[in-house]
């Protein structure tokens, strides 16, 4: 019978395959985990298989026992241990240890007032893919986390009911570069931008922003294709047995809830 970590490693051997980055986020402790997702050396598996790792300290303190507390320690741990190309441990309120490479940062949050920590892992995932999608470096990466991150938690819900609201928070906690090409709405408060001769010198946020989604779901098209083909060539029994698991539960009146691989829902 398939688990749904065999799903995952599917997943990113599929990707690697095609040559598409691998990022696994990691944030369900695998004592409270593995009963219900599979076995350890499928978890190795899966953790072997991702280029850029982002677990959470409470999460990798028991893959590497004895690398102490530090989030930076534990990321070098862990990308010794499993041979990722970067590894990002997030540690709350006190930020992120980034280890990649030769290179290692501890990147310090902003201190907010948090209301509900509700989806912070996953915002702070998403300003680390953007930063790196944009081409910056691991310490502005970080910086970017943390600040969508540290916005995130400052409401309720993991879905801002004000997206112009919570962009001007992450604007005003990032303390980064600007941005290529979205120098309109996360560039620090108060940045100058320069930009070339002859260029319209205050181009709306609006028009960033179109062009940075354009951008990001240009990507997501073409990645999704290529898996789409790949996964035609391999008819991967997961998936095909989690297509019927969903088409029986909806047949029969059924409602469908997809969550994180390890989530309690």
């Amino acid at each position: 019978r398939n688990s749904p970590l065999d799903a995952v490693r599917e997943v990113l051997r599929i990707a690697r395959e095609a040559g598409i980055p691998t990022v696994l986020d990691l944030d369900v402790p695998p004592s409270d985990a593995l009963a219900t997702l599979g076995d350890e050396k499928t978890l190795d598996d899966v953790l072997r298989a991702a280029d850029v790792l982002k677990p959470s300290k409470l999460a990798v303190r028991e893959l590497v026992e004895d690398a102490g507390d530090d989030p930076l320690a534990l990321a070098r741990a862990v990308a010794k241990r499993y041979g990722n190309s970067a590894v990002v441990v997030t540690d709350g309120e006190a930020g992120c240890g980034i280890a990649a490479g030769d290179g290692g940062w501890h990147v310090p949050a902003a201190r907010v007032d948090a209301v509900d920590t509700t989806g912070a892992g996953d915002a702070f995932l998403g300003g680390l893919l953007v930063a790196l999608d944009s081409g910056l470096d691991w310490e502005t990466a970080g910086n970017l986390a943390n600040a969508c991150g540290a916005a995130c938690v400052q409401q309720l819900g993991a879905f801002p009911e004000d997206p112009e609201r919570a962009r001007a928070l992450v604007r005003e906690l990032y303390r980064g570069q600007p941005i290529p090409g979205l120098a309109g709405s996360f560039a620090p408060a108060g940045t100058a931008i320069q930009v070339p001769a002859g260029t319209a010198t205050q181009a709306p946020a609006q028009e960033a922003g179109a062009r940075a989604a354009l951008r990001v779901l240009e990507t997501g098209a073409s990645q999704v294709a290529e898996l789409n083909h790949r996964h035609a060539e391999h008819a991967g029994e997961a998936f095909a047995a989690a297509a019927s698991l969903i088409e029986t539960s909806r047949s029969k009146g059924g409602r469908v809830h997809v969550t994180g691989v390890g989530k309690p829902e």
